[in-house]
């Protein structure tokens, strides 16, 4: 019966089907591959492809990007070259990217950019790209991971240079998650600085909180006064170690670093050249210190809370600066200090400890760091000035004895008539470089809190003698 079955199928018919299927199973698919490659990378369905990406960027990130070239590596995969982002209005370069390599599936985008160059000056407008994203509650809650190699940040003194960069973004309904790891050029062994963006979309909690760790790998202050310009008064090598948080909401922002969260917060301005700080001027005092941030409360109403130390080594110091110190502060001179005509003093070493509260009665407290010998041999904390020698020059014990606020102020306080201190300066220089004293400081960060608590008060009073 098979014999049978097989004489009837001519020989030629064989021949024909088979055929037949090697041209259904092998040459049209081959035939069809090839068309299609083609069509990809002719010409005008590359343009497409271009303006296709460029107008999906576009929509997406709100700016005008342009694109080179297209090339398409798979179903999946996607090759971007000479990659620019620019303002929208006027058309000014924000960042210019070699190569980008976008992969992407059903949960999670990768993106791998190459040779990313950014415009220092621009970075103040990357905070806009990313708030739209943030913003809007995800639908799909499709991860997105971007690799940077080579970044380089221009426009500074010198271009500032990160072999690499890894951001992450984690959208869901109830808030959009953004973390950033940077690795330093010279810190490569170094845990990266780490910067987190979190926007919450509940209807009672939307508010959006950024949050600062660098616990090996400091980050330079340049980077920082492209978005907060009055940082740079640190100077051009200033750099942040530690953690903080930043919050804002509907009622604006609010400044945290708690020592009493978990992990605990601690924010270190370290290589600052005290002779161009703003609040420095004129001239109190000069020298290369830092400034160790254990607790800090601000806000727009003003300076809640603050506790610290300051550190300045080799530097100068207004001498009259120090006799008004004495009498308003209760800081301890030596003799020759407190009769010491108008000038500076050279020294070796400052350390304060500084405590200032403002959240009910004001009150701030002084003490120095450094140690000192005192009667009967004991050595102890309590001198807040050495000359370069190592001996003390000014002291402070009383720690739990605050100031009172109207003499600190005072001791802050420049003479009128041109001169500081004692001290006369060209009318160029005070204030120095325009920016206002150290007192005018002090004020724009207390008078707001004290005019609040002062409100409190008289609601207080009035409601005593309503009853």
């Amino acid at each position: 019966m098979a014999k049978q079955a097989d004489r009837k199928i001519h020989e030629s018919s064989r021949r024909t089907l088979v055929r037949l299927a090697f041209l259904t199973l092998s040459v049209v698919p081959l035939v069809v591959c090839l068309v299609w490659s083609f069509l990809q990378y002719a010409g005008l369905n590359h343009t497409r492809q271009v303006a296709a990406w460029e107008e999906l960027l576009s929509q997406r990130l709100g700016v005008y990007v342009s694109i080179e070239q297209v090339e398409l590596l798979s179903p999946t995969r996607t090759r971007l070259h000479g990659l620019q982002i620019r303002d929208p209005e006027n058309k000014v370069v924000y960042a210019i990217a070699r190569v980008i390599d976008h992969q992407w599936s059903n949960e999670l985008q990768r993106m791998k950019v190459y040779d990313l160059a950014v415009e220092g000056p621009r970075m103040a407008g990357a905070y806009p790209l990313l708030k739209d994203l943030l913003i809007r509650p995800s639908e799909q809650d499709c991860e997105l991971e971007l690799q940077f190699a080579n970044v380089v940040i221009q426009g500074g003194i010198k271009p500032q240079s990160f072999p690499s960069a890894d951001l992450h973004v984690f959208p869901t309904s109830s808030e959009t998650s953004l973390e950033l790891d940077i690795i330093s050029q010279r810190y490569q062994d170094k845990k990266p600085i780490r910067i987190s963006l979190t926007r919450f979309h509940g209807e009672g909690n939307q508010r959006t909180e950024l949050s600062f760790v660098s616990s090996e790998t400091p980050l330079p202050c340049s980077l920082v006064r492209w978005f907060q310009p009055g940082i740079s008064s640190f100077g051009e090598g200033a750099e942040l170690l530690g953690s903080a948080t930043l919050g804002f909401d509907s009622n604006g922002w609010r400044l945290l670093i708690n020592r009493a969260q978990k992990p605990v917060q601690e924010l270190t301005i370290q290589k600052i050249d005290f002779e161009t700080l703003s609040w420095n001027a004129p001239e109190i005092v000069t020298g290369q210190g830092r400034v160790v941030l254990k607790d800090l409360d601000a806000s727009p109403a003003g300076l809640t809370r603050v506790w610290g130390l300051m550190q300045i080594e080799h530097g100068e110091i207004q001498r009259q600066f120090l006799q008004v110190a004495g009498r308003q502060l209760g800081v301890i001179l030596p003799e020759h200090l407190q009769a010491a005509p108008a000038g500076t003093e050279g020294f070796g070493r400052i350390g304060l400890w500084f405590h200032v509260d403002l959240s009910g009665s004001p009150t701030v407290n002084l003490a120095g760091d450094l140690e000192i010998a005192v009667q009967g041999g004991e050595v102890r904390k309590g001198s807040l000035l050495e000359d370069r020698a190592g001996n003390p020059m000014a002291a402070k014990f009383d720690w739990d004895t605050p100031v009172r606020l109207p003499s600190l102020l005072q001791a802050f306080k420049p003479s009128g008539g041109g001169l500081v201190y004692g001290v006369e300066f060209a009318s160029s220089s005070v204030p120095k470089r325009g920016y206002a004293p150290v007192t005018s400081v002090l004020e724009s960060w207390l008078k707001p809190k004290q005019e609040i608590l002062h409100s409190q008060r008289n609601a207080r009073a009035s409601r005593t003698t309503m009853h």
